[in-house]
This record gives structure tokens, sequence and C-alpha cells, in this order.
């Protein structure tokens, strides 16, 4: 193997590496969020809604996964009626 092809493969395999690692820590944080959206369901969401009535907002579909742009999972599909503020 010549050192130009050596030095591909070494590419290959930190490319891999450092992917993996951004899939991993998504797959916590949504693991994360995941938990998060059931506990705070649990505590404080007493009916789920797909949409709440013109005197009341939905809390929100979409939880944010902690990342600088405000990516969402939004995998949530029920609303947490709340009074409109």
């Amino acid at each position: 193997m010549g050192s130009s092809s050596m030095k591909l493969v070494v590419a290959l395999i930190l490319s891999l590496l450092i992917l993996g690692g951004f899939s991993a820590e998504a797959a916590g944080r949504i693991n994360a969020a995941t938990l998060a959206v059931t506990a705070d369901k649990e505590r404080r969401c007493v009916y789920q809604h797909k949409r709440c009535e013109s005197t009341q907002e939905c809390d929100s579909r979409c939880k944010s996964l902690g990342y600088p742009r405000g990516v969402c999972f939004i995998a949530v599909e029920y609303c947490c009626c709340r009074p409109k503020k």
C-alpha cells in the first residue's frame, strides 16, 4: 500500500469516526428530548390534543434538541393546551 493510499484510508477512517460521533450526539439529544417530553406530559399536560380551542394555545408540538439554530424534534404529535397569554 503506497503512502497516498494510506493517507486516503486514514482520512476515510477519521471521517467515519467524526460522523459517528455526531450521529451518537444527535441520537442522545433525541432520546433526551423524548424523555423530557414524556416527563413534561406526565407532570403538566392532562389532556393531549391535536388542536386547542380558540381561547387556548398549543404549548408546543416541536421540542428543540438544543442546537444553536433551533433544530427541532418534530415526532411530538400532541399539544398541551394552555390559556392564551
